[in-house]
């Protein structure tokens, strides 16, 4: 190949080249990757970014060969820009797979991207750290690259026309660099970030592949996935063949999560601040229950919401798994889902809720707001056309996570949004502020909420359970949000429950995630499907452990009628802690004897082996 269009060629992408291998670099240290995967992502990128551009670069001068549009000058500048389109695009989708990880794990989907730029003026408003600048900074970032695009057009315009003959050496470096890339990547792939074999296969493309990865070579992993779903739904009856005759419940269903919410800030539960006090007065009502320790599978959306509605811990859980949805809909319920937030567009999420769905109707649906907006909900409702079918409604609130759009009439507690720049106790004390305006937003529509679910009847008839996917976590150790660890403050969270014919739980004491479905089928006294891993509450509380995972993180709670004790053991790193899941700041590690930690140990490899 001639060495003078190679010259051309990288003097032409140089700068860029630069930029974008720095920022694959920056990326992988920011995410603390082992230096072998650093290096093995940032030479993926290399050969992605000369590739693509390498072809770029051909497509246009086999143009400028056949039109012969090199008599037109100012096209070079047209190339210049379609070639920082290309590199812009490079940025937007590294800088969202940074985000997404940073703040759940994985890298943000391009579903949600899309709908994250379309809001995002009031992203930026109802964030509690003020990242406009960083906004404003990284606008700056496209615009210098574009003016470096355009200094640099006439070497584009060489480079192009050096191309247009689709040379033979051209093509031949052209495909030998290809089945390079191919292979890289393939390796790539098949070397998670962090070593850890238990992770679940129905995410794991989603944890171990960066943005780009995953979108060009995710098929990669179908088989594998396909498996997995087949072996979970080898453990029952087809989904479809589960009813038994004769039974016909006629109560009807709610289920409503509110995002982010821990139990700790409720009155109900203590917290001294009168964030929620619509929610404090349901529970004086005789047919409403509180469960003391409730705990969330995982401290994330994804997993937290699936465990609800399947009854299956995430670490067992396939693609298809026959939930509390599917069971109700055997029996003629109408399935509805009205939801803030983003979920069909969350990796999937929503398409996983049920085999058989009614009305779904979720925040993209919405042309008149914002899809983290909780008036969605109220709208939602007025779709329900026919309130005399038996009806499982499933409810979720964004208000009480940072991304839930923040109303003023709310905003009681300040100072509520803190620089990047601040200290850290100015931003715990905003972050909380923020939070708690959150809770008292969510409260407010809660409250409209059960004033329509009574104007249409549905109360009299009804159970409801109000819990949260997960908890937050407010500061400690100088981190904020979710989707990382499994401290008790990640995974307290609240659980009501309400019976209209006044039929009462046995075990106010502790409860998980997974205990929520099969509660409600013993409930409607419906037989509870046999591959569902969790305990009706109509039954006395018996000594249990569960299991909890956050990626590489797992957790076993003990609990028993003295006490509840976590403990966690990072897979990746090896790294142990032990809490009082009942004074959640309280690190048990030097208080506990030697057996008891054996014991909690034992039991906690003992079920990741199986």
């Amino acid at each position: 190949m001639n060495k003078n269009l190679i010259k051309t060629f990288l003097s032409a992408i140089g700068p860029q080249l630069v930029l974008a291998i720095s920022l694959a670099i920056l990326f992988f240290i920011f995410l603390n990757y082992p230096l072998f995967n650093t290096f093995l992502g940032v030479s993926f990128h290399l050969f992605v970014f000369i590739y693509f551009q390498a072809w770029l670069y051909l497509f246009f001068g086999f143009l400028y060969y056949q039109l012969m549009l090199k008599r037109w000058e100012k096209s070079k500048y047209l190339f210049a820009f379609l070639s920082w389109l290309a590199f812009s695009s490079y940025l937007i989708i590294f800088l969202a797979s940074f985000v997404g990880r940073h703040n759940w794990g994985h890298p943000l989907p391009f579903s949600m991207l899309i709908i994250i730029l379309k809001d995002i003026p009031i992203w930026l408003n109802t964030f509690p750290s003020n990242i406009t600048p960083l906004f404003y900074a990284f606008i700056l970032l496209l615009a210098f690259s574009l003016l470096f695009s355009l200094k640099y057009a006439d070497k584009k315009l060489k480079a192009i026309t050096s191309f247009q003959g689709w040379g033979k050496w051209t093509s031949v470096s052209l495909t030998l660099l290809a089945v390079i890339f191919i292979l890289v990547s393939k390796i790539y792939q098949k070397i998670p970030p962090y070593p850890n074999k238990a992770r679940r296969v129905a995410f794991y493309a989603f944890t171990t592949h960066d943005p780009i990865s995953s979108f060009i070579f995710l098929s990669i992993w179908d088989e594998i996935i396909i498996q997995d779903n087949v072996l979970q739904l080898n453990k029952s009856k087809p989904w479809n063949e589960q009813r038994m005759p004769g039974l016909t419940p006629k109560q009807n269903v709610c289920l409503i999560v509110v995002d982010a919410l821990r139990a700790d800030h409720l009155g109900m539960y203590g917290y001294e601040r009168p964030v929620s006090p619509f929610l404090d007065q349901l529970v004086l009502d005789d047919k409403w229950q509180k469960v003391q320790w409730a705990s969330s599978s995982c401290s994330s959306s994804y997993c937290g919401i699936l465990s609800i509605l399947k009854g299956l811990w995430w670490k067992d859980q396939g693609l298809t798994d026959f939930g509390l949805p599917d069971l109700l809909s055997l029996y003629d319920y109408q399935n509805n889902f009205i939801l803030s937030g983003i979920h069909r567009g969350w990796y999937g999420l929503g398409n996983r809720y049920a085999h058989e769905i009614n009305l779904f109707y979720e925040g993209v649906d919405s042309k008149e707001r914002v899809s983290s907006d909780d008036q969605l909900i109220l709208d939602g409702l007025e779709k329900i056309e026919d309130w005399s079918t038996p009806q499982f409604l499933m409810i979720h609130l964004m208000s009480s996570h940072y991304a839930g759009k923040k109303e003023d009439e709310f905003k009681k507690y300040l100072p509520a949004k803190y620089s990047l720049a601040a200290p850290y106790e100015e931003k715990r004390i905003a972050y909380a502020n923020n939070y708690d305006n959150g809770i008292l937003q969510a409260d407010h529509y809660l409250e409209k909420v059960f004033a329509k679910l009574e104007a249409t009847g549905f109360l009299e008839n009804s159970i409801v359970i109000i819990t949260s996917d997960h908890g937050e976590n407010l500061g400690k150790n100088e981190f904020f949000g979710h989707a990382a660890g499994l401290e008790p403050f990640l995974l307290h969270v609240p659980f009501l429950i309400y019976n209209s014919n006044g039929r009462r739980i046995k075990n106010d004491y502790y409860a998980t995630h997974i205990d929520i479905a099969p509660t409600i089928a013993d409930l409607l006294e419906l037989p509870i499907p046999e591959q569902w891993q969790g305990v009706s509450l109509l039954k006395d509380f018996q000594n249990r452990q569960s299991i909890h995972q956050q990626t590489d993180e797992f957790a076993i709670i003990s609990a028993d009628s003295s006490r509840i004790i976590e403990y966690i053991k990072n897979t990746a790193t090896g790294e142990e802690s032990y809490f009082d899941f009942q004074q959640e700041d309280v690190n048990l590690k030097d208080l506990l004897t030697d057996s008891t930690k054996n014991a909690l140990q034992h039991q906690l490899d003992s079920i990741l082996r199986n």
